[in-house]
């Protein structure tokens, strides 16, 4: 019995062993390397347009600085009439 057990593990390894083997050397069809190409080609025209997103947003981010200076500058200007305006009454 022991014997027989022995064999059947064996066959049991070597076919397992085939299996992988197998299953390693098997080559992408060509449907896969199309989607492999499909979502390159996505990724690629995501990172695109990452770019082109993070350049707005620089963009936006330097006019908002603009405005932000613009105000404080208005708000010196107001205080500056302001305390004239007291002055002269």
């Amino acid at each position: 019995m022991t014997l027989i057990k022995k064999v059947m593990t064996h066959v049991l390894v070597i076919i397992t062993i085939s299996a992988l083997i197998m299953g390693c050397a098997r080559r992408p069809s060509a449907e896969e390397l199309a989607q492999l190409e499909d979502l390159r080609a996505e990724v690629a025209a995501l990172e695109r347009e990452i770019e082109s997103k993070e350049g707005e947003r620089s963009s936006l981010q330097q006019q908002v600085s603009e405005l932000d200076q613009n105000l404080r500058t208005c708000a010196e200007d107001k205080e500056k009439v302001r305390q004239r305006l007291q002055q002269w009454d």
